[in-house]
């Protein structure tokens, strides 16, 4: 699904951007990454290849329901948001990597966190946020409950912890200064 909107923002004094992830961003880095990430992420392997991600990404964006959104500090992808099971008005499922490990714990998280549910709603009217997270990935449900985010179900069969926000429960980041929405239709 193509956002027809980005984000401009200032995030610790650097310029920064969050928007649709284009296959024209995909970086040695961003596939390090997804392998490493690959216990969490499903549509990843050890093997994935920057054409293999090119053509997911490709079928994302012609997607009715699915889009993948990326953070640009200083012109540089540091991480991204894959959106799921969005629905005009309603919710969204949320999913997110921050690389490299060296920068995670930082607030670049919850940055992305914020990024998406703003502008989902912005563009897309959602209001409704949900996030499953592994039961083991402690960090990754530190960040969800700091990012507004509260424990609704603890799925044992899948060893899955199910996390969900109303966008008036997610925060703007502290370190985010002079967030502006930039539409291209309108």
């Amino acid at each position: 699904m193509q956002i027809d909107a980005r984000l401009r923002f200032q995030l610790k004094g650097k310029h920064s951007l969050f928007r649709n992830l284009e296959p024209s961003d995909i970086s040695r880095e961003y596939l390090k990454s997804l392998r490493q990430a690959g216990t969490y992420l499903s549509n990843t392997g050890p093997e994935i290849t920057r054409h293999q991600q090119s053509e997911y990404l490709r079928a994302i964006l012609r997607s009715e329901n699915d889009t993948i959104f990326g953070l640009f500090v200083e012109k540089r992808l540091i991480g991204t948001v894959g959106c799921q099971n969005i629905s005009r008005s309603s919710e969204a499922t949320l999913g997110l990597l921050i690389f490299p490990e060296t920068i995670r714990n930082k607030g670049y998280g919850s940055t992305a966190i914020w990024c998406a549910c703003r502008l989902l709603n912005a563009d897309r009217g959602v209001y409704s946020f949900r996030a499953g997270v592994s039961a083991d990935n402690f960090a990754s449900k530190r960040l969800f409950h700091r990012s507004g985010f509260r424990e609704t179900k603890h799925i044992e069969n899948e060893n899955k912890v199910v996390y969900r926000a109303l966008i008036s429960d997610v925060t703007q980041p502290s370190q985010v200064e002079s967030p502006k929405i930039e539409r291209f239709h309108d």
